[in-house]
């Protein structure tokens, strides 16, 4: 791909190295206008009157958070984009990346006060209160199955806890419901071992 081409796409961004990726689209943003960068930074409101009603100034506002929503839209992956493809406002898909991938604020306040106290936080705490931010933002929680959640909550070490919950399947399969107590223990063991 010739390099000019590369100025005019957005950056890409698959789940991987998502600072690189803010820093990146960001610039990208303001190279298209720094209105379009306005709107993901400090968004807009839909009006309720119809658009042909709107002022030149609300339709450039509405039109720079358009810009901005199309390039995040086509600067991530399909899972990436599942993350986000109910918003219609920019800020909000920034929003929920920035969520899922840096953590809230509080939970940022929480870190750096325990390092500011001389605490140590183990970094797989911190990593769980993304994923489950994460995980609340991407998924209908009343709708996921269990062997889902796991997955998603232990991505690294998906394949040999999918043998062991493959082998809970196989028994839920060949067992009949007076043996759902079984069950359950062999899945509480498997949550509280892995």
């Amino acid at each position: 791909m010739d390099r000019s081409q590369l100025l005019n796409t957005s950056p890409y961004f698959d789940g991987s190295n998502y600072t690189f990726w803010k820093v990146y689209m960001r610039a990208f943003l303001c190279s298209i206008n720094e209105s379009v960068w306005d709107a993901v930074e400090i968004g807009w409101t839909r009006l309720e009157a119809s658009k042909s009603t709107w002022d030149k100034a609300t339709l450039t506002t509405a039109n720079a958070n358009s810009k901005a929503l199309n390039a995040i839209f086509c600067g991530v992956s399909p899972d990436e984009f599942h993350r986000i493809s109910h918003v219609t406002i920019a800020k909000e898909a920034w929003k929920i990346f920035e969520t899922t991938y840096e953590g809230t604020k509080m939970l940022n306040e929480v870190v750096i006060g325990k390092f500011n106290l001389g605490e140590k936080t183990e970094d797989s705490k911190i990593s769980f209160h993304a994923k489950v931010t994460a995980i609340e933002e991407s998924k209908d929680l009343d709708e996921i199955k269990i062997q889902e959640l796991i997955e998603l909550s232990l991505p690294s070490q998906r394949k040999s806890k999918s043998l062991a919950l493959n082998t809970i399947n196989e028994k839920v399969e060949a067992q009949d419901s007076s043996d759902e107590d079984e069950i359950e223990k062999d899945v509480a063991y498997l949550v509280k071992n892995f």
